[in-house]
């Protein structure tokens, strides 16, 4: 059986958009890994549910011959089929759960795993229904650094069409062997993977910069020809008047006589329109070229609401599933405190201790996962602060690659744009600490690197945690550890210092 998907002239929008989020579309993916590239809002999720059906394209016809299946960004519920799976005594579905590590008391706690071990088996579910298309959507994005080893391993022996969206360079290098770019709806295929498809891109851009600033320079010049041939034949008409000439100066009406019978009143006319017919065509060639918008990061930091400092005694903190043997700790405004370690030694549980035992005081908090409802109450509260505030969000919220007017259409924004919007909304308001749980998970690499300056630049209190070893370094001056010790016991690291 034949197994490809393919798109034909595809234009998509949403009913609140005023412009195609998707237009003209042409893809044929077959046999083997693609990749879906492009940043936050852009349309990849979409791309994914055309694919399979959930959404119908406004214009043009996809085609997906064989099964499909989907392992989405959420790991908020199970797999439909985890029950199968684990009473499963076929052999190629007990070597996957072998291969992803999924230990046996995981299928009955999925709400105490953490998201990397989720995310283990949302994968293991899926590949066991031996589909004929996968369609991945981030799977690296709450994993420490063995798991996307062996995520990566798995997903090399898929053999149907495989398509991933990913801001996981290695992954995206490792596993795809074609990669297509989004850009304003535009989809560019290219038979290559991430970081030579990026090359051959910003090629492409560079000669469009190169192109529209050649057509202004030739559009310029032509204006002046414009100008100068209206002024000849101003002077020409002038020239062609008898109003001011001797009743008696027969030999200057000759001249006259002589220049009309000659037409060269209408030789500088039809220049004039060859000239507008240039400029016209010009103009359309400018309007044709296309190149992406970029923004300087001008990052509006409020007055901090108070200048708490954060002291949390030694401690040993006992969960259901682990105890944690916490140091005292003490952070100052403008500390920014990394939380590190392997998926499932409790980094989530612990922020969320923290986030307890220093109540009352005002924390803002940013999950690693989102609700439905939180994107609601989160594009509800935005919506009704003052003008000026809204927009300092929106400024922010492009500098880190989203699109304003999407927003502002009510559009419900993708999880980056989420993480995006929650992050510069509490900059903006002056949020006197932030707890951020993987803040680059959901992001676009270019909106990854602005994130690192904005929060490296914040004056107040920042715990994050995080796998990015580059985005700590970046942005933080101070590290906790988290290592297993004799089963579910889970030590913290001293404290370690970096300088900016």
């Amino acid at each position: 059986m034949s197994r490809f998907i393919q798109f034909h002239h595809v234009n998509f929008s949403y009913p609140q958009l005023t412009h195609d989020l998707l237009a003209d579309v042409n893809l044929s993916l077959h046999t083997g890994w693609t990749s879906i590239c492009g940043v936050n809002g852009c349309g990849k999720s979409t791309l994914f549910q055309l694919i399979q059906g959930a959404l119908s394209p406004t214009q043009g016809t996809i085609e997906a011959h064989g099964t499909s299946v989907l392992v989405p960004q959420s790991t908020e519920f199970p797999p439909g089929n985890w029950q199968d799976v684990r009473s499963s005594y076929i052999r190629s579905t007990i070597l996957l759960c072998e291969g992803f590590g999924i230990q046996a008391d995981w299928w009955e706690r999925w709400p105490t795993l953490s998201m990397g071990e989720r995310k283990r088996m949302q994968l293991a579910c899926a590949l066991a229904e031996a589909p004929d298309i996968l369609l991945v959507d981030e799977p690296t994005n709450h994993v420490d650094e063995a798991t996307k080893a062996l995520i990566l391993s798995e997903l090399k022996k898929f053999r149907g069409v495989g398509v991933l969206i990913s801001h996981d360079r290695l992954l995206l290098n490792e596993l795809c062997t074609s990669t297509v770019m989004l850009e304003h709806g535009v989809a560019s295929w290219f038979h290559a993977p991430y970081d030579v498809a990026r090359a051959q891109m910003e090629q492409q851009v560079q000669h469009l910069h190169a192109t529209k600033e050649q057509t202004r320079d030739q559009m310029a010049k032509l204006q002046r020809s414009v100008q100068a041939q209206n002024e000849k034949i101003d002077q020409g008409k002038k020239n062609l008047s008898k109003r001011n000439l001797g009743r008696h100066d027969a030999d200057a009406k000759a001249k006259v006589n002589l220049a009309k019978l000659t037409g060269a009143d209408g030789a500088d006319s039809r220049k004039k329109q060859v000239l507008a017919r240039k400029l016209e065509k010009a103009s359309q060639e400018l309007e044709g070229i296309h190149s992406q918008k970029t923004y300087k990061l001008g990052v509006f930091f409020g007055e901090l609401q108070s200048k708490k400092r954060i002291h949390l005694p030694e401690a040993d903190l006992n969960f259901d599933y682990l105890t944690i043997h916490q140091p005292e700790v003490i952070l100052n405004p403008g500390d920014k405190l990394a939380i590190t370690g392997a998926n499932g030694t409790g980094k989530s549980t612990l922020m969320q201790a923290w986030r307890t035992a220093l109540a009352p005081i005002p924390i803002t908090y940013v999950a690693q996962e989102v609700t439905a409802k939180e994107i609601v109450v989160l594009t509800q509260e935005i919506q009704h602060l003052d003008t000026e505030s809204r927009g300092k969000i929106m400024t922010l919220v492009s500098c880190l690659g989203s699109d304003p007017k999407t927003l502002a259409a009510g559009c419900s924004p993708s999880p980056g744009v989420w993480q995006k919007l929650s992050i510069a909304k509490a900059i903006v308001e002056g949020a006197p600490i932030l707890f951020l749980d993987e803040p680059t998970n959901h992001m676009d690499l270019a909106a990854i690197n602005v994130l690192e300056e904005a929060l490296r630049l914040y004056p107040g209190i920042l715990v994050m945690i995080s796998h990015d070893r580059s985005c700590i370094e970046k942005v933080c001056n101070k590290e906790i550890h988290l290592v297993k010790d004799r089963g579910h016991t889970t030590v913290l690291d001293n404290i370690l210092r970096y300088e900016y």
